[in-house]
């Protein structure tokens, strides 16, 4: 059967149900300001994922590029120094080799970061689908007690105690409605290793 907080809190409808009733609407719009705000935050998370991954591919692209007209001017023999790649002037091979390797961790470093980024935006996303349709959820359930409160109100003004008891006992039933749970509250995974080791040119393809 139902425990004693249950039994209190159907005494406290009957007793008011209107101020119940607004008492409830004040919780969900709580419950809405909360959920808004997640709402901006996995937003902000989302873009900001968004814009690290464009950044990242482009970087790798540029350095695929600069790798692939450096690399063979770096494994040839009869190059000679100073030499110009991609509009930048190596003045012996040492230098360029640091710039290949450069590169290289990079491409290596967007691989590694590339699924993490994917994976963080695909979490914000489906939390904000979730976050979105609770908030909908959210203001319909407002809407109806705002409705039974006026039902209420009219019932009291009208001394209508069956209709009363009806609208206390659906006020009990709409107050179960549930809320978002703690997991959709916690902070987002944050993102990106760190470089990791070079490894050698030998071998590698951009």
């Amino acid at each position: 059967g139902p425990d004693a907080a249950q039994v209190r809190e159907a005494s406290a409808i009957r007793a008011d149900p209107v101020a119940y009733a607004e008492s409830a609407v004040r919780r969900l719009d709580e419950m809405a300001d909360r959920l808004r705000a997640l709402e901006e935050a996995r937003e902000t998370s989302r873009q900001k994922a968004q814009r690290a991954l464009a950044a990242l591919e482009k970087n790798e692209a540029d350095c695929r590029r600069f790798g692939r007209a450096g690399k063979p001017l770096y494994d040839a023999a009869e190059t000679a120094y100073p030499i110009v790649v991609e509009g930048r002037t190596f003045s012996s091979r040492a230098a360029l080799q640091t710039e290949l390797t450069a590169a290289k961790r990079a491409i290596e470093r967007a691989a590694r970061n590339r699924p993490r980024l994917a994976n963080q935006i695909a979490r914000d996303a489906a939390d904000l689908a979730d976050i979105r349709t609770r908030l909908a959820q959210n203001a319909t359930q407002k809407d109806d007690l705002l409705r039974k409160a006026d039902a209420a109100k009219t019932a009291l003004a009208e001394r209508d105690l069956s209709a009363l008891d009806a609208l206390s006992g659906q006020l009990a039933d709409d107050i179960e409605a549930a809320l978002p749970s703690g997991e959709l509250f916690a902070p987002p995974v944050r993102l990106l290793g760190n470089d990791g080791g070079a490894g050698e040119l030998d071998g590698f393809v951009f």
